[in-house]
């Protein structure tokens, strides 16, 4: 299956790919508030030609993510398949089980509700820092 990037991310070392991913619009649509999505998983695993997967910091300059401050540049780490497991070139020695399975599947939300959520969570903070 076509993973969430829609093919964005490249079998390289390099992570310019990473860094200058935006997500994807349907049929050059973006999505909007009140969208819905429905999603029918048939069938998981690789498509020929596209035996491998991939993990990935966002750099800070996309946003980043909660690795942000200990990578605050794109990374990427390529996955290929032996037998059950997965290994990564750029992280030698690591191998571990590698199963399928569908990531995350979903939306992003309203630039209003991401506010209001936000807003939420840094009045929480700031209750937690004065305890």
């Amino acid at each position: 299956m076509v993973d969430w990037t829609g093919g964005a991310i490249n079998d390289d070392d390099s992570a310019v790919d990473v860094k200058k991913h935006r997500p994807l619009n349907y049929d050059g649509i973006p999505a909007q508030p009140t969208d819905l999505l429905v999603v029918e998983i048939c069938n998981m695993g690789p498509l020929p030609g596209d035996e491998w997967s991939f993990t990935r910091t966002f750099d800070r300059e996309n946003g980043g993510g909660f690795l942000t401050d200990h990578f605050p540049g794109a990374t990427k780490a390529i996955w290929y398949g032996e037998g059950i497991y997965a290994y990564s070139p750029q992280i030698p020695g690591v191998r571990f089980p590698g199963l399928t399975h569908p990531e995350i599947v979903g939306i992003a939300p309203s630039m209003e509700l991401l506010n209001k959520w936000n807003k939420r969570e840094r009045e929480l903070e700031k209750m937690e820092s004065s305890i």
